[in-house]
């Protein structure tokens, strides 16, 4: 067992019995990434046509929340997870949906990018971001695409995908950088 600061980008751990891939430290917290997705799910299949893109009401948020809260075995490790902030601005960057406070989530679009590198490809499916392709906005009752939601495949293409498909469940998550994790000396590359 060694301290999740340890772990440079990139580096592979054991944590509440499921492997991640550490994303970046920062602030006395490593923002971190299940290194495979778990299930597939429809980002959104609820009748609400108008948002479907939108993760603060999507079946996807959902599933996540009920994941991460049955994630730890200990009471140490809930503790360990610590609650962040997620951008839902859609790819030209509209803030319609605004922010949401979370304790897992899909990375977004940016994230993706900034990170894909340290990203092992996923083996069996492709997963959700959380970014929107596009979102509503006030100025028209009318908006193509808001069924459209950002995806990664498993070769690390990227596209748009409709809200109603399946997509894997791949989320991310802080922890505190003094939480103990199992490494087993798993490296990526």
């Amino acid at each position: 067992m060694k301290k999740l600061a340890k772990l440079s980008p990139g580096r592979i751990f054991n944590f509440a019995g499921e492997k991640f891939v550490v994303m970046e430290q920062r602030d006395g917290a490593a923002f971190v990434l299940l290194a495979q997705s778990k299930e597939s799910c429809p980002f959104n299949d609820k009748d609400d046509a108008e948002n479907r893109n939108d993760y603060t009401r999507s079946t996807l948020k959902e599933r996540i929340d009920k994941w991460v809260e049955a994630l730890p075995r200990t009471s140490e490790e809930a503790a360990a997870i610590l609650p962040f902030e997620v951008d839902l601005s859609c790819t030209d960057r509209s803030k319609s949906y605004g922010t949401i406070t979370v304790k897992a989530a899909p990375l977004t679009l940016w994230q993706y990018g900034q990170f894909k590198e340290l990203i092992p490809l996923n083996e069996d499916d492709w997963y959700w971001l959380v970014t929107p392709w596009a979102c509503r906005w006030l100025r028209s009752p009318y908006t193509n695409y808001t069924n459209l939601v950002w995806g990664v495949s498993s070769n690390g293409s990227y596209d748009g995908s409709s809200a109603f498909n399946l997509g894997g469940v791949r989320p991310a998550l802080i922890l505190p950088s003094t939480t103990l994790v199992d490494s087993n000396g798993m490296v990526i590359g």
